[in-house]
């Protein structure tokens, strides 16, 4: 095989290795990727414990503007023990 023919097949072989890696990325979900990698497992699991805590006591997710403001006014002096 000469060398132009090598050329050819590297470059078919990495524009399929580019292929594949693109619709890979398109079936990812893409933002929760980002937001996995810009945060630390800490912050995942404190997350994870204020959702939980607003659920128990009461509320849904995608709760209303009303429904944060009770539930932030009901546990204000709980949530954030600083002030």
């Amino acid at each position: 095989m000469g060398l132009e023919a090598k050329n050819d097949t590297i470059l078919a072989l990495t524009h399929k290795n580019v292929a594949q890696k693109l619709n890979a990325l398109s079936t990812k979900t893409l933002p929760h990727d980002y937001i996995a990698a810009a945060t630390g497992h800490n912050t995942h699991r404190v997350y994870q414990s204020d959702i939980r805590h607003f659920i128990e006591s009461g509320f849904t997710l995608l709760a209303s503007f009303e429904d944060v403001l009770r539930y932030l006014q009901a546990h204000a002096t709980t949530l954030n023990p600083r002030h």
